[in-house]
């Protein structure tokens, strides 16, 4: 692993540490019982949703569950602000004393008195509905305020751990695309050693397919909670240097600065499928430019973590990059930025 990557993940680390001790105050147990005790997640905050043509953002964490008649309970004091229904589904959201809003969806036969705008309701006490288990077999939660912020629930959740690491399933090298119009992208082809080949007119980004496990309590095909792409190069000269792109973090302040899903999800992306696209930026295209970069071989890193603080990169397995510039070229004048 790469020097500059393991500062990256001290920090990282140290900064998570500082984040979780900060938000211990405004812990709440899980919505069903047993309240203290660990429950299956099946989809995460951020996570791609949709049929891969249309898709949107989770916004929130699924909580699976067996068998049927399952009640669900508030996870703080507070009040009834909404009751919904969508098919044969229900959604209520709830306020506590600070106006944040917690919302509980796919649920099924709640009380006529919990519909009640203003309805006082309990922590682990009142019943405010059950899951519904023949439309869905969990629990949709969300947390946020009433002004359209939202939360990543596994931050305040407690109790929730989790030991297994995230998992790249592959890293791609492909011409940059448009994320806005276009639906497919293409790959770029690799010489007989197995490099990527990179020409004067290539854009590149790099796309990553991953998911997350939760160990013990299954969540098998989860969202990942951090991901970013460093690419170094020329490798073996004195213009060595590496180039890390922009972490996309699936925190507390992700909805306040993400874009159109298409920006971070690379086409391919649909519900329990996330590809994703480290070069752009949460709401613009972005992009590895080599005509700003000498020529050479250059070394793609890829680091993923999970909300528990997991990681996992491709270093021992790096992907490379062969860029091969025309005589013209090699005179560019950004060379060697």
């Amino acid at each position: 692993m790469k020097i500059n990557n393991i500062i990256r993940i001290i920090y990282l680390i140290i900064m998570f540490s500082f984040y979780n001790y900060a938000q211990e105050e405004f812990n709440y147990p899980w919505p069903i019982r047993d309240f203290n005790t660990q429950h299956t997640v099946t989809g995460t905050f951020g996570e791609c949703r949709g049929d891969g043509v249309v898709n949107e953002f989770h916004r929130g964490i699924d909580i699976c569950m067996d068998g049927k008649n399952i009640p669900v309970y508030p996870v703080l004091d507070g009040t009834v602000n909404s009751w919904t229904t969508e098919g044969e589904t229900e959604t209520l959201i709830l306020k506590d004393d600070y106006e944040c809003s917690y919302t509980y969806a796919h649920l099924e036969n709640v009380p006529t008195i919990i519909k009640v705008e203003n309805y006082p309701v309990t922590a682990g006490e009142t019943i405010i509905g059950y899951v519904h288990t023949e439309e869905s077999n969990h629990l949709h939660f969300t947390d946020g305020t009433k002004y359209g912020d939202k939360f990543n629930p596994l931050y305040y959740i407690i109790p929730f751990s989790d030991n297994t690491p995230p998992v790249i399933d592959w890293i791609k090298v492909i011409k940059n695309y448009n994320p806005l119009n276009d639906d497919s992208y293409t790959e770029l082809s690799k010489n007989t050693n197995g490099h990527y080949k990179i020409n004067e007119d290539n854009l590149i980004d790099i796309i990553v397919k991953a998911h997350d496990a939760v160990s013990t309590y299954g969540g098998t095909n989860n969202g990942i909670f951090e991901i970013y792409v460093t690419i170094t190069g020329p490798l073996n000269t004195i213009f060595s240097n590496p180039v890390t792109f922009q972490s996309i973090v699936f925190d507390d302040d992700f909805f306040g600065y993400a874009g159109p899903v298409k920006y971070i999800y690379a086409p391919g992306s649909a519900t329990g499928t996330n590809i994703y696209t480290p070069t752009n930026g949460y709401s613009w295209d972005n992009y590895w430019n080599p005509k700003d970069y000498w020529d050479g071989v250059y070394e793609v890193v890829v680091t993923i973590m999970d909300i528990s603080q997991n990681i996992t990169d491709n270093s021992s397995n790096p992907i490379y990059l062969d860029w091969n510039c025309s005589a013209e070229q090699k005179n560019y004048t950004k060379r060697g930025k």
